[in-house]
């Protein structure tokens, strides 16, 4: 009950400043400034900008990301149950749509890295019914939802709307998936991790796609939205500057990708899959090398990626192969800009910040401490949400000179409608809006890998984790089940790390 009327109190705010904004942006050609004379937007260029600060889901989910970085296991748990508990429904569908799907997201995330792969593939399966179910919206229906989301985004409210993740993200929920088979010791793994090869080819069509539309529609080039918003040249201009320096800080993350829809994991996981599976049917080697290919032509500076290839040219027998994979640190979180324009007004955008991870390198050992490997990178997913985010600038630039122009006309629409007092208006409409800082918190930001073949008598392995001056930060054992070949899936964010060995592979099918 609560939930719904904090819902239908923030679009009572969202109608008063829908008026505003007609009133405003009616008004703004002739409203007299304090000064005299017909009002301008942007008389002068922008101040400095404030650091970024959190807000909104990425203020309310910092703690759920903060708790799995220290391994307070219960506490989150605990947390995610009286979330559920709140929302009062057992049924599926009542509960998705209530958790929404970045709300279901986390959970397969944090189910996985907490062990629990069966908690990991109720969740997963329920996002991805809700994103398959939009895939297949009609074209109208599809077109509403754009639009109140594009409202909703410029009014500042942007929470209100449903969740349409990024492809990247889409990718990654279906390789958290085929992970979690793989715990299980599930060969479904391999279904699984095809179709998020499948999908990041269709999710990059449909990026570029709508890229290419925003580079030619002439109503979102800069000048051209500058110029119907009435909105200063030289201001734009420095707006412009300001918001295009803040991503350039990340430009050495963002542009070690080609795009950020080059994620490898689909593939390396379809090739260890028939790795594992050409023990007994041997040709199936031949498949694990052309998915492993394809892989490192995603990431050809990969070593692991390297030596499976290799490994797989050479038809190097897979028994008592073990594959280890490792997700460390957090993905950029995103925080809000401000802007400082004019007077009172600044324009607040989301923006991706990078979390900082101490771990500069994972091993795996023998109990006698004997190292058997170095995970090497397979997928940079900081690097996928920068660069999707650098990709994306056309339409945030966009954005940003017409919420400049929005503010403007609250206050000038305000002091119009209430006797100067516009700056009233801006501060109660500000309490009600809040620009959009949902992104899935709590992925890795880097996934990390090694294979290495082991003595049969070999059941026991430590994996540690080290900083940049190659002291250890954090160790854990782990026994090896039944079975000659392994998936381990290791957790790693600072000071906290927890490795999972798999069931025997392949385990019955349930």
């Amino acid at each position: 009950m609560t939930t719904t009327v904090a819902y239908f109190q923030r679009i009572k705010w969202l109608c008063v400043i829908a008026i505003c904004m007609g009133f405003g942006l009616t008004l703004q050609g002739c409203v007299p400034t304090q000064t005299g004379g017909t009002s301008q937007l942007f008389q002068s260029g922008p101040a400095k900008q404030e650091n970024p600060y959190y807000a909104g889901y990425s203020k309310k989910y910092a703690p759920y990301r903060d708790k799995l970085a220290q391994g307070k296991t219960d506490a989150i748990d605990s947390l995610l149950k009286k979330e559920e508990e709140k929302i009062g429904t057992k049924d599926s569908e009542k509960l998705a749509s209530e958790l929404r799907l970045v709300g279901l997201m986390e959970r397969t995330s944090i189910s996985l890295q907490l062990g629990e792969p069966d908690k990991a593939l109720g969740y997963s399966r329920l996002a991805q019914e809700l994103i398959e179910e939009r895939n297949s919206e009609s074209y109208l229906a599809e077109g509403a939802s754009a639009f109140g989301n594009f409202f909703l985004d410029v009014a500042g409210s942007g929470e209100l709307g449903r969740y349409n993740a990024p492809g990247y993200e889409k990718v990654m929920l279906l390789d958290m998936t085929s992970m979690a088979y793989l715990l299980k010791g599930d060969a479904r793994a391999f279904n699984v991790a095809r179709l998020a090869v499948e999908w990041q080819k269709d999710e990059k069509d449909k990026f570029t796609e709508e890229l290419e539309k925003t580079e030619k529609d002439p109503k979102c080039e800069s000048k051209e939205v500058a110029k119907k918003e009435r909105v200063n040249k030289n201001t734009s201009i420095k707006l412009i500057d300001a918001l295009n320096k803040e991503f350039a800080k990340y430009d050495k993350s963002a542009l070690t990708v080609s795009s950020a829809f080059v994620n490898p994991f689909g593939d390396y996981v379809t090739g260890m899959v028939n790795e594992f599976k050409s023990v007994k049917v041997k040709s199936l080697i031949s498949n694990a090398h052309i998915a492993y290919k394809q892989a490192l032509k995603l990431n050809p500076k990969s070593k692991v990626l390297q030596k499976a290839v290799r490994d797989t040219k050479a038809r190097k027998r897979a028994k008592n192969l073990v594959h280890i994979v490792a997700l460390d640190g957090f993905v950029p979180e995103k925080k809000i800009l401000s802007i400082p324009v004019i007077g009172e007004v600044d324009v607040e955008l989301p923006t991706f910040n990078p979390i900082e991870s101490h771990v500069a390198k994972i091993k795996v050992l023998s109990k006698s401490n004997k190292t058997l490997a170095t995970l090497s990178p397979v997928a940079d997913i900081e690097a996928l949400a920068l660069r999707h985010q650098k990709d994306s600038l056309p339409y945030i630039q966009s954005m940003m000179l017409t919420a400049a122009a929005r503010d403007i006309a609250l206050i000038e629409g305000g002091n119009s409608l209430f006797g100067g007092l516009g700056s009233i208006v801006k501060r109660i409409t500000d309490d009600a809006q809040e620009p959009d800082t949902t992104s899935w918190m709590t992925l890795p930001s880097t996934v990390l890998a090694a294979r290495i073949y082991i003595h049969p008598g070999l059941k026991t392995l430590k994996i540690r984790s080290y900083n940049i001056h190659n002291k250890m930060i954090a160790e854990t054992c782990i026994k090896l089940n039944k079975g000659t070949q392994h998936f381990v899936l290791v957790r790693s964010s600072d000071q906290t790390l927890n490795a999972y060995p798999s069931k025997k592979i392949w385990s019955s099918q349930k």
